[in-house]
């Protein structure tokens, strides 16, 4: 029996339907309501709350997720996001997935000099920078890429064994999912 090419469903655009990316931001307004809520629902009765007791930090979460807390534009009340991370020449990174819609982004616009951070078990007072040259954020994809495959996959939909880093366009991840990244200040 012959394999089936399924080289024609096979779309080079990212992200690809599936991916977190493509159900938080192009899905259809039921699903990215339905993701949203659930996420929400998730982090405030699971994740938040183990992290903040140290277990999840305990199991190792703190390798790759943290707790983004800032201060909220409209209220001015502490608000508390997980969010994953990526370390890249000592300096955390993090993406957002919901392009500029994600309320913690807004709120770090907004009150950029009121964010903190939880790494594992270490907070701090964090100095933000928004990555806004095209550049430097297509350079971060490509590395993003290369270095987290796994997390590059369910994220926007990667296949290493069908996409190149180094040729693949990657204009709409570029343009649309803003990079931040958190510098722990100099004692």
């Amino acid at each position: 029996m012959a394999k089936k090419d399924d080289s024609s469903d096979y779309s080079s655009e990212f992200p690809r339907p599936e991916s977190i990316v493509y159900n938080r931001m192009l899905a259809d307004e039921k699903t990215r309501k339905k993701d949203l809520k659930r996420s929400k629902t998730y982090n405030k009765y699971f994740i938040i709350p183990l992290y903040k007791i140290g277990l999840l930090p305990l199991l190792g979460l703190g390798r790759f997720g943290l707790l983004l807390q800032r201060k909220g534009r409209k209220t001015g009340k502490k608000r508390t996001t997980p969010v994953g991370y990526y370390r890249r020449d000592g300096v955390i990174r993090i993406i957002s997935g919901r392009g500029e819609k994600a309320d913690w982004l807004k709120n770090i616009r907004a009150n950029p000099n009121d964010v903190y951070v939880q790494v594992g078990f270490r907070k701090y007072h964090a100095k933000v920078e928004i990555v806004d040259d095209l550049s430097e954020r297509q350079n971060f994809w490509r590395w993003f890429i290369k270095k987290h495959q796994n997390a590059a996959k369910s994220f926007v939909g990667w296949d290493p064994k069908r996409d190149n880093p180094e040729t693949t366009d990657l204009s709409f991840l570029v343009e649309n999912l803003p990079v931040v990244r958190l510098h722990r200040p100099t004692q």
